[in-house]
């Protein structure tokens, strides 16, 4: 169909979903003192997957692989920059941020779209289906699965945006355990 194109509606709408996402999580990172480094390299690699979705654009209007290039580089470059600097610090942001929704979305997320939707993209895995309509469903069911996995990862950044504001407003303790991550001390106002 139409709606499962290269560069169809649902293809755009992971584009913008992985755009928005992206955007959540480098706001949430500017925000957060704890986390700052994870959520930057989650940012960088929801932004790295929303430019690999554009490719076919970025190679009409510029060249082939210019994706990996114009914004594949300068990403890896702000992940190795961030994690450069917070070095000293990542294992225990990793181990903070592993108990939020935030990162286990983001991790569920992951492992559906680089596990699940790339088996779906498998000649092999299709093999017993064939036809004109089988290679439409097919298409449209990769689509919309690839789909699933950008809105799990929006409600990530959603939840790393809530997740940051409520650092800056609660007026809770570092040393509440439930609510380690609000206190006002690890907000950068």
């Amino acid at each position: 169909t139409i709606a499962s194109d290269e560069n169809g509606p649902v293809e755009k709408a992971q584009v913008w979903l992985a755009i928005f996402s992206s955007a959540c999580l480098f706001f949430a990172a500017t925000r957060l003192r704890v986390g700052r480094t994870v959520l930057t390299v989650c940012a960088c690699m929801v932004g790295y997957a929303a430019a690999r979705e554009c490719d076919t654009w970025f190679e009409t209007v510029l060249f082939d692989d210019a994706y990996k290039y114009l914004a594949g580089i300068p990403l890896i470059g702000i992940a190795m920059n961030a994690v450069y600097r917070g070095r000293k610090e990542l294992f225990h942001e990793t181990m903070t941020l592993a108990r939020t929704p935030t990162i286990t979305l983001f991790a569920f997320a992951g492992i559906y779209i680089c596990g699940v939707c790339q088996v779906m993209e498998r000649p092999d895995f299709w093999a017993a289906v064939s036809g004109e309509g089988a290679i439409k469903t097919r298409a449209a069911i990769e689509e919309f699965a690839e789909l699933f996995g950008y809105l799990v990862i929006a409600f990530s950044g959603v939840e790393s945006v809530a997740m940051a504001l409520a650092a800056c407003e609660s007026p809770v303790t570092v040393e509440q355990p439930t609510q380690q991550l609000a206190a006002p001390a690890l907000c950068t106002k």
